[in-house]
């Protein structure tokens, strides 16, 4: 299971996005991709957001940080008492479900 928070950190005046997948729903096979799925070798990533944070981390690598989230932190740890995956990023502005919520509901 992938949740999605966003967050205000203070601190250094970021708004960061946090993404937090279980690692025990991952492992049972809910989070992970399909295996006949065509991934270029280069990919290793085995759940949702192990790809995204390895996909970011190579487009940031390629092209700098202009016009794309810089990653604060990716690795485990327990959040509400189980083991998961945490993804922390610039938020750079409403995520695309946000604004096909904000448009189907007249908003």
């Amino acid at each position: 299971m992938l949740s999605t928070f966003a967050f205000k950190f203070n601190l250094h005046r970021y708004q960061v996005a946090i993404k937090v997948e279980d690692v025990s729903a991952a492992a049972e096979g809910s989070g992970s991709f399909d295996d006949s799925a065509d991934w270029p070798q280069s990919v290793t990533a085995v759940t949702p957001l192990e790809l995204e944070h390895e996909v970011m981390s190579k487009v940031m690598h390629a092209s700098g940080l202009a016009g794309f989230a810089r990653i604060h932190f990716f690795g485990e740890q327990r959040v509400f008492g189980r083991r998961s995956r945490v993804l922390v990023m610039d938020l750079l502005g409403p995520s695309l479900e946000d604004m096909s919520w904000a448009v189907s509901a007249g908003g």
